[in-house]
């Protein structure tokens, strides 16, 4: 009798319930962890991140970057509210829009995975587990980048050691639980599979972090504009089997087809956020442990 995996997040034993298949993968739900995974995971990630993935010369392209560019606005008040200043950590930071967005009293590391193609040379392109610093950072931001990695908890473990006392850790991301994805199922654009490895619940994320030593000060559902409209947009594209308004290509040739949907999608999305059910969510917690309360 064929069983299915075990939980890469927990290492739980039981049934996990197959909730998706998504072209060649199945996303499988963690009944104990509250957590999604996307199985199987596939031994050449490098290799689904096309170079287009981090900008494209392409017109849609270049729009995708200057919309990206333009809403880093909501991180920078994030941080700027909680941190008055200091040394910030980006990890799976793209072609560092957020550090450039970013002046004055912050300084900013930027790190991405050893295969990005990026054309900003000051972003450290290393596997973040292995990488070995000295520094302590007052910040350590994961923006839409912790869905990506193979085994979370040793993220948020890597992070934490990277932390000051009382250091703050800061996550954007997919809500599993947000009724987007339950509306459209396996049309939901972002699964993202298998680019996205794991598919966080408020819940699982919270108690993942809490776990580990950071205390939660607060978890919200944002709205996004470049994700929230974009991804509706993409999401009923997908479900109408119409040519996707691709972002990671860069193609524009759904652009017309997509543009009633995109006018759709900014109508619905405000109400979707008013009503809590924003796809995507922020969880901002602090470093303690070693005495601290």
């Amino acid at each position: 009798m064929k069983t299915s995996p075990r939980c890469p997040i927990c290492d739980s034993n039981f049934e996990a319930l197959t909730k998706y298949k998504v072209s060649k993968f199945r996303i499988y739900f963690c009944g104990r962890c509250q957590i999604g995974f996307t199985y199987p995971r596939p031994p050449n990630l490098a290799g689904y991140y096309p170079g287009s993935y981090w900008g494209s010369p392409s017109f849609l392209g270049r729009l995708r970057g200057l919309i990206y560019s333009f809403f880093q606005f909501r991180r920078v008040r994030w941080l700027r509210k909680s941190i008055k200043g200091g040394k910030i950590l980006d990890v799976g930071a793209g072609e560092a829009n957020f550090g450039k967005s970013l002046a004055g009293q912050y300084q900013v590391s930027s790190i991405d995975a050893p295969f990005a193609k990026l054309a900003n040379k000051k972003v450290l392109k290393i596997d973040f587990l292995s990488w070995r610093s000295r520094r302590k950072f007052d910040a350590v931001v994961f923006w839409e980048s912790l869905e990506h990695t193979p085994e979370p908890e040793k993220y948020i473990r890597k992070a934490f050691s990277l932390l000051r006392k009382r250091g703050l850790m800061m996550v954007e991301y997919p809500r599993f639980d947000c009724l987007e994805r339950k509306i459209f199922g396996k049309f939901w654009y972002h699964f993202d599979v298998p680019r996205h490895l794991v598919h966080f619940t408020d819940w699982g994320l919270r108690e993942l972090m809490a776990s580990n030593n950071l205390k939660i000060i607060d978890q919200r559902t944002v709205f996004a504009w470049e994700y929230t409209v974009g991804g509706l947009c993409a999401s009923m594209s997908n479900f109408l089997g119409l040519p996707v308004l691709d972002f990671v290509r860069g193609r524009s040739w759904g652009l017309i087809l997509a543009l009633p949907l995109l006018i759709l999608s900014m109508l619905i999305a405000p109400v979707s956020f008013i009503m809590g059910q924003s796809p995507i969510g922020l969880v901002i917690a602090k470093k303690v442990g070693d005495g601290e309360s």
